[in-house]
């Protein structure tokens, strides 16, 4: 509010008391546009008002009210309620609440505005053009002008700080946040009187904030700082929410109560302080997601955001295992099987393995039939060739090596065209056929020839490869290298087979006859890049050989180089 003199005598004061009705469409003067509405002075009566940031516009307005209205801008407005106790106006400028206005102002709802002038004021903005309406608003801005400085002057005589003007607030409002922050605002009796009508403006705006979600954030935020920037005005209507400011007159009560505004180096510390609390809190999040679960609540929390991990529910089944909870643990394999689709073959193959070892310990009413049982269930609804594999494998760490052969035979009749299977028959009849066996060669040879037979010729040296290795690995040593010469015999340019014989070799940490091998498989009429590959084998064998060093080692690698070169001439001349 702002005190205005009535065209009539300069020393009185123009009446505030001018009545304004509910509904009505006026014009008026944008007085001060703050974060969470406009205050708008109404033509004629001088009554202040304020728009609300929510009656503002239909849409939600994210940026500040001083993009979109100017102080001193001509605006129309309605009047949606006038509390007539307190003398508070509430106006409102969305379009929304002028549909049923018409797009013209009618002359009768400003016709009250002139109660001082004695004169109806007309709308500059719905003006014709040969009225010229610049000239009229010139002259208003004048007399507003003139009106100011009449204020400033009987401000200065009153000596009351005139710190209402808007650029000198800002300013003002500057250094207070540099220096102090919280000066308390005193004014004498006649502000205290004429800023009446904005404190209940003010006290209105917060409640409508309160009340207001949408704009709930910023505007609680944003008060305060409005607040500052109307120096010269009592706004103590709430003390919790406006501590820092204090009515004039109470300079003892301020200084308890005043607020000191930090400055900006603490801001940037409080900042960083926030950040470094933020980094903390991650740190601690990531720590605890790769620590590994301890609970069975833990679990669940992990197995929902993987629930198609096969590895979470194995390590959630162990889990309950360890604690002697089997029961609990057959339960979190039947949810995995439930969880995992169809078509994650692997992983559901994971949870049904993890599960037959389960009942083969933990079986009821025993170990036996409980795992018999679950293996006719899953053949049928998982890999029946995998799950033979899987219970003669438990059959075999169990030391059960009759029930392993005779899963394993009955695996070979059904799936006689697989070479995993007939190699895992043959290991069997290595490791399982007892001391008989392992003495009486003919046992292996004939699982060999009848995967040979069955299986298709393409797989055939890939099984005579891998049955001299389960030979040389778990078997006899000398029956695999009889093997390895065999094959070699029957494919000699076959590289890859020089190379697993020659690795096998040197494992087995016999220098000499690995080199014997090496000046075999390097007298060879092979293809230029076999040769270089088996020179490369044979150079790093003697550059790393256990009976290598000083001149031996050298005359060693210089034969072998001799070989290599010997070769070259040979071959390109």
């Amino acid at each position: 509010m702002t005190l205005r003199s009535d065209g009539q005598d300069g020393g009185t004061k123009a009446s505030n008391d001018a009545p304004v009705e509910e509904g009505t469409v006026q014009m008026g003067t944008v007085r001060r546009a703050q974060t969470y509405g406009v205050f708008v002075t109404l033509d004629g009566s001088g009554r202040s008002g304020l728009c609300h940031i929510s009656q503002f516009a239909d849409a939600r307005i994210d940026d500040s009210l001083e993009a979109h209205v100017r102080v001193g801008e001509r605006v129309r407005v309605k009047v949606l309620t006038v509390d007539a106790a307190t003398g508070r106006i509430s106006l409102g400028m969305k379009s929304s609440l002028f549909e049923d206005e018409g797009e013209a102002l009618d002359g009768d709802s400003n016709g009250s505005a002139g109660a001082g002038t004695g004169k109806k004021n007309k709308d500059p903005l719905m003006v014709d053009g040969d009225d010229e309406p610049m000239e009229d608003d010139s002259d208003d801005d004048d007399s507003d002008d003139d009106d100011d400085d009449d204020k400033e002057e009987e401000g200065e005589e009153r000596g009351i700080d005139d710190d209402s003007d808007d650029e000198s607030d800002e300013d003002d409002e500057d250094e207070d946040e540099d220096e102090d922050g919280g000066d308390v605002l005193e004014g004498g009796d006649d502000v205290e009187m004429e800023s009446e009508g904005d404190d209940t403006e003010e006290e209105d705006a917060e409640k409508m904030d309160d009340d207001d979600d949408s704009d709930s954030d910023s505007d609680s935020a944003s008060i305060p700082a409005a607040a500052d920037a109307d120096v010269g005005f009592d706004w103590d209507v709430d003390a919790a929410k406006n501590a820092a400011f204090e009515p004039s007159g109470a300079s003892d009560a301020a200084n308890d109560v005043e607020k000191k505004v930090k400055s900006k180096r603490e801001k940037a510390r409080d900042k960083t302080d926030k950040e470094m609390e933020l980094y903390r809190r991650e740190q601690a999040l990531r720590d605890a997601g790769d620590r590994a679960p301890e609970t069975a609540k833990e679990f669940e929390k992990l197995i929902m955001s993987s629930p198609r991990s096969s590895y979470v529910w194995l390590r959630y089944m162990a889990f309950q295992m360890s604690v002697g909870a089997h029961d609990e643990a057959r339960e979190v394999a039947e949810r995995a099987l439930k969880a995992i689709p169809a078509a994650e073959e692997d992983e559901r193959m994971n949870v049904w393995v993890a599960y037959l070892n389960l009942e083969n310990l933990h079986g009821k009413p025993t170990s036996r039939e409980a795992l018999l049982r679950l293996f006719d269930r899953a053949t049928k609804v998982a890999n029946p060739k995998k799950l033979h594999l899987t219970l003669a494998g438990i059959y075999e760490r169990d030391g059960d090596a009759d029930m392993a052969v005779q899963t394993l035979k009955t695996a070979v009749r059904r799936y006689s065209q697989s070479a995993k299977v007939w190699l895992a028959h043959i290991r069997a009849a290595i490791l399982l056929g007892g001391a008989a066996a392992a003495s009486d060669p003919e046992n292996v040879r004939k699982s060999l020839d009848r995967a040979t037979q069955a299986l298709p010729k393409r797989k055939h040296v890939k099984v005579l490869v891998q049955t001299a290795l389960l030979e040389i690995r778990e078997g006899s040593v000398e029956r695999g290298r009889t093997m390895f010469e065999s094959i070699l015999r029957n494919y000699p340019r076959r590289t890859d087979i020089w190379s697993t014989y020659i690795d096998q070799e040197i494992k087995q940490g016999d220098p000499a006859r690995t080199r014997a091998l090496l000046e075999r498989a390097t007298h060879l009429e092979l293809n230029p890049k076999s040769m270089k590959f088996l020179f490369t084998r044979y150079l790093d064998f003697e550059r790393g050989a256990p009976d290598g060093g000083g001149d031996v080692g050298r005359d060693r690698v210089e034969h072998v180089k001799a070989r290599a070169m010997e070769y070259v001439s040979s071959k390109f001349g």
